[in-house]
């Protein structure tokens, strides 16, 4: 059997991809990485995860499917950004407990952050595309659509259940 990286039809979808969206994906990449230096990383990751897909006929929206992929590296990578950069400071930790309603207490010093990435990398691929075009990008509904090759209807639906799922992850 041949795995997915020696799969020549794997290697050319990945390739095709990354390659008619390289811009797109950089942007997006970009957003969510705070040095520009870790984006040639995170595209090879993006790159490898692509040349994973088992079926690649059963990818409709390539955009979309690379939108999900990147956004589930970017937080991934920068999950472990922040595990590596983690110092104890025990007069933070004191002042933080002697007035629970300093602003980073409230917020949990990027608590409130982590819920928010993790609460977006669980969305699957389409409904995470349509928040981010709809709230990063600045996009309307019938844009999106275009954009993604989906009915205006369908990214209004993604849209409200995106952002149902992020408040509730929130409220947990």
């Amino acid at each position: 059997m041949v795995s997915a990286e020696q799969d020549p039809a794997a290697r050319a979808f990945a390739a095709k991809v990354v390659e008619s969206y390289s811009a797109e994906l950089q942007r997006f990449l970009r957003r969510r990485v705070y040095d520009a230096q870790d984006l040639g990383d995170l595209v090879q990751e993006v790159y490898l995860r692509l040349l994973r897909v088992q079926n690649i006929e059963t990818v409709r929206n390539p955009l979309a499917y690379i939108y999900g992929i990147a956004g589930h590296v970017a937080s991934e990578f920068n999950m472990r950004q922040r595990q590596g950069r983690m110092v104890f400071d025990s007069t933070v930790v004191e002042s933080l407990t002697e007035n629970p309603e300093s602003p980073q207490f409230v917020e949990g010093g990027g608590f409130f952050e982590r819920q928010v990435g993790d609460a977006l990398a669980q969305l699957p691929a389409n409904r995470l595309a349509v928040l981010l075009l709809e709230r990063r990008e600045g996009l309307c509904h019938a844009e999106i659509a275009a954009r993604l090759g989906l009915s205006v209807h369908t990214v209004k639906k993604y849209s409200v259940e995106a952002l149902a799922h992020v408040r509730a992850s929130l409220e947990r």
